[in-house]
């Protein structure tokens, strides 16, 4: 089954801060497709816990806290931060 993942205006605009400051962008592009990836199809992946419909993922070098509609099969990702390394 695969989910639907919106990324918030607000999320969007925390993303582009990340990516607009880091030397790797590639990397970062990368992590942000993970994320999406692992959302997409893997709703309830060892990599994050949803408690009540909301959760948090961390990737490589993106996190971000998001929304499970599971009624819809939507994941909206509501906010993104920079990961360091050690994280």
């Amino acid at each position: 089954m695969k989910y639907t993942v919106v990324w918030t205006d607000d999320a969007t605009a925390d993303f582009m801060e990340i990516w607009a400051s880091s030397i790797d962008k590639e990397a970062v592009t990368a992590a942000a497709r993970f994320v999406d990836q692992v959302l997409e199809s893997q709703p309830l992946h060892e990599k994050h816990e949803v408690v009540g419909g909301f959760g948090t993922l961390i990737s490589e070098l993106v996190g971000v806290d998001f929304w499970l509609d599971e009624d819809n099969l939507s994941f909206f990702v509501m906010a993104a931060w920079p990961v360091s390394e050690g994280e």
